[in-house]
């Protein structure tokens, strides 16, 4: 039997037994929200939303943002994200970790009745103590058992149970209320940005010390900002790259700059370039301490690229694939695939959702469930 089809059949068996009826899943720890009706639904988070810790987005942030970004009344909480252990790719003891909750925003604007999603995107991480962290974990498993709507095992998708109570059911605004107990501006501790539109993109990040903002050496990248360009239209292929100059070994420079160059390339340089983008998409191997924005933002488009040049490659066996009994089917749309680099989030009005987001969440719930079942891990 194939490996991969005996491991989901022994996940199946083992989610559904008593013990494990209400385990923590994909779509509870990595939330994507439905997008509003309206952007005046009070059920939304936005930056004037009040946490225990103050306001969500600080005035210096706020202020880093407007600069980037106009419109920040716009800004909504389409996402979140919860890490147990913080950019690091083994599970350290848990007082040696950064747990943390990520919040991910997004301006949104509305057309005809409809809310559409900008291509901006801001993420803001805030730190919470271990024991907080498994507080959560208790009301998150509380708030599962009791929804009228009970998740399967898969895959990562906007929130099944929220999309149908709706951002005033049960689910959210429990959630909801949790969360903000934890966050505000006093517990900051990082904010990143990718700004602009087609053709051009910008990548910036900050760590936030003593409520000042200190620009973040972008692993690979040798600097605090990241550019990226693409001049080919809607499609798969690419034509531009990235600005700087990378000292990783793991990139994708060659097929960025020019995709059209690679298609008649041999078996071997295009398994290559497959290797590469499972190991940039494996948390295993790579986090965000190794490895720089764009290329986890990227390579899903550069395998839907490689779905379409791969006759004769090794996909499903390969070596550097992330593995996990969990389900990791990339459930985010492909519209404008070669422009579409959102990581979680929107993409317009569809879902975009990237493989990377989807493994390395497949990877914490596998530690927060270990966790729920032996806290003393």
């Amino acid at each position: 039997m194939d490996l991969r089809k005996f491991v989901s059949i022994l996940f199946v068996v083992v989610f559904f037994s008593p013990g494990w009826a209400h385990a923590l899943g994909l779509n509870d720890v990595s939330v994507l929200l439905p997008l509003p009706t309206s952007l005046e639904d009070t059920n939304l988070i936005s930056p004037d939303t009040q946490g225990a810790a103050g306001r969500l987005i600080s005035a210096n942030a706020q202020r880093l943002i407007e600069k980037q970004i106009s419109g920040i009344e716009q800004l909504r909480v389409v996402a979140l994200r919860l890490d147990p252990c913080f950019a690091v790719l083994q599970e350290a003891a848990p007082e040696q970790c950064r747990a943390q909750i990520r919040f991910i925003w997004q301006p949104l604007y509305q057309v005809n009745e409809k809310i559409w999603a900008r291509d901006h995107a801001v993420h803001t991480f805030y730190e919470i103590s271990q024991q907080e962290l498994e507080a959560l974990l208790v009301d998150l498993q509380k708030i599962k058992k009791s929804s009228a709507v009970v998740d399967d095992p898969g895959p990562l998708t906007v929130h099944p149970t929220i999309a149908k109570e709706g951002l005033s059911g049960p689910y959210w605004s429990s959630l909801r209320a949790d969360l903000l107990k934890l966050v505000g501006e006093k517990r900051m501790s990082r904010i990143t940005l990718m700004t602009g539109s087609s053709p051009y993109w910008m990548f910036q990040g900050f760590d936030v010390v003593r409520g000042e903002l200190k620009p973040i050496e972008i692993a690979q990248a040798n600097g605090p900002q990241e550019n990226i360009s693409n001049f080919a239209p809607k499609g798969d292929d690419f034509l531009g790259g990235i600005a700087q100059a990378l000292n990783g070994s793991d990139n994708l420079s060659e097929l960025l700059q020019n995709s059209k160059s690679l298609e008649n390339s041999s078996v071997a340089k295009r398994q290559a370039i497959a290797d590469t983008i499972f190991r940039i998409e494996n948390p295993r191997l790579n986090s965000a301490n190794t490895m720089d924005c764009a290329h986890c933002h990227l390579a899903s488009p550069a395998t839907h690229w490689l779905q379409q040049h791969g006759a004769g490659l090794n996909f499903e066996s390969n070596a550097f694939r992330f593995q996990s009994p969990w389900n990791l089917y990339r459930n985010g749309d492909l519209e404008a695939a070669n422009l579409n680099f959102r990581n979680f989030g929107y993409f317009n009005r569809s879902a975009a959702i990237s493989q990377r987001v989807v493994n390395e969440t497949a990877f914490v719930v596998e530690l927060l469930n270990r966790r729920l079942t032996s806290p003393a891990l």
